[in-house]
């Protein structure tokens, strides 16, 4: 579970890292684009991951009254 939480932080932020750039040359242009192509495809295998490690952070919370931090951290990485 948390290293689906992880793999899903790590998307985020370089997801996020890559979109506050600005490129300043075709070339910086060209590889942006390419990473923005990557993430729209590797989005939707990410935003499962979040929901099956999600799904079983409430359980893990019914039994034990305990949760995985980082599915609540990489939440907020997703939906900033």
């Amino acid at each position: 579970m948390s290293s689906d939480a992880e793999a899903v932080e790590r998307f985020a932020s370089e997801a996020m890292e890559t979109l506050r750039r600005q490129p300043q040359s075709v070339e910086e242009i060209a590889e942006a684009n390419q990473r923005h192509r990557r993430f729209e495809e590797e989005t939707p295998a990410m935003l499962e991951r979040f929901h099956r490690a999600d799904s079983k952070n409430r359980v893990l919370a019914a039994w034990t009254k305990s949760h995985v931090e980082q599915v609540g951290e990489a939440d907020s990485n997703l939906n900033a």
